[in-house]
This record gives C-alpha cells, structure tokens and sequence, in this order.
C-alpha cells in the first residue's frame, strides 16, 4: 500500500464495488462482447475468403456459431469469477492528494450474501491486510475532464485518450467530498455531459 504523501492526503476511503450488479461494469462487457462477436465472424469469413471459397448462408451461420460460443464462454467465465470466487464485489481504497488520486483494488474477505446483491457501491470495513492487491495513481494533470453520476455516486475521470479511473463512494456525503476535490484539482477540466459515455 502506497505510504507516499501521508501528511498531505486530503480524502480517504473504503468502498466494496459490485461486479455482476454494476452497471458500468456490464457496459464494458458488453462492448468487449460485441467486438469478440465481431472478431469471430470477422475471422470465419476471411478465412473461407482466404481459401477461395465462396460466402454463402453455411458460412455465415458457422460463423454466428462460433461466435455464440466464444460469447457464451466469456459471459460463463465471467459470472462463474464475479459470483462464486469473488462474492459480486470487490474492495477499494481511494486516497486522495494535493497532486494525484490514489485506488487499491482488493478481494473482499469472504463471501456475504448481504453484499452479493448491491447495485451501487457501499460501505465496508477498512482492511489492514488485504492480501494481493492491484494499484493506481493518477496525477490531476491528466485528468482533461471528469463525469458525474450522482445517481450511481461514480465519478469518472477522463483523460486525453479515455478514461483514466472510476471513483466509486459509498455514500452521498463522500461523493459530495469527493466531487468538490475533484472539481477543485482540476479548474480547466471540462465536465462532461450526463448521463454520457466517457471514452
């Protein structure tokens, strides 16, 4: 865990992040399937063009099908990773600085059905030992833009070429907290619209 920057930190907090009830999270599977979907029948049919032979009808639904399975099989492995092994949510540390805002990504501890069924991020206690974690540190310099999702309490920070990180808060007083931070370390950024992909 980053220790960097202690006195200075200006905003701190623990939230679980819901994966197969998370809104944003299916968007981005969504469009990871369409473009695998794609990619297969893509693939099917340049191959047949390859070979020299024609495009017809069994071609395209041999490609459909192919296409099918690859879906079926990354939405499998996806529900089996977010349900069973991960409990529907994960844990997040954010920390925020003068000069960057700070994200560790952890498992929770142990699997809840009362945090299995969220839609929007909640509270949950500090970990002081998470185990395996993954970090991220992202300097107000590079944040062009950000998006506000009151509703969801999520606030997505934008770059020069897309999203930089997802603000997740358990609560309404954090997000408010939060939001000021954000717009006060980024004066000339520009908010965008709501409601909008930020890309």
């Amino acid at each position: 865990m980053e220790e960097s920057g202690e006195e200075a930190e200006q905003l701190r907090w623990f939230c679980g992040v819901p994966i197969a009830t998370n809104v944003l999270i299916l968007k981005d599977l969504a469009w990871t399937l369409a473009i695998l979907a794609g990619g297969a029948v893509a693939f099917v049919l340049l191959v047949q063009l390859l070979v020299g032979r024609a495009v017809g009808g069994a071609q395209f639904r041999v490609a459909a099908t192919l296409a099918c399975y690859v879906v079926g099989f990354i939405a499998a492995a996806f529900a089996i990773t977010a349900i069973p092994l991960f409990g529907n949510h994960y844990v997040v540390l954010y920390r925020f600085f003068p000069d960057s805002v700070y994200c560790e990504s952890m498992r929770g501890r142990f699997f809840s059905f009362r945090n299995a069924f969220h839609m929007r991020a909640f509270p949950v206690e500090p970990m002081t030992r998470p185990g395996r974690s993954t970090t991220k540190a992202v300097p107000w310099e590079r944040v062009f833009r950000f998006e506000a999702d009151a509703r969801r309490r999520v606030i997505v920070l934008g770059g020069a070429k897309g999203t930089l990180m997802r603000v997740y808060c358990p609560d309404g007083e954090t997000y408010e907290r939060a939001l000021g931070c954000v717009r006060e370390r980024t004066t000339g950024a520009r908010p965008a619209a709501a409601g909008r992909r930020t890309t």
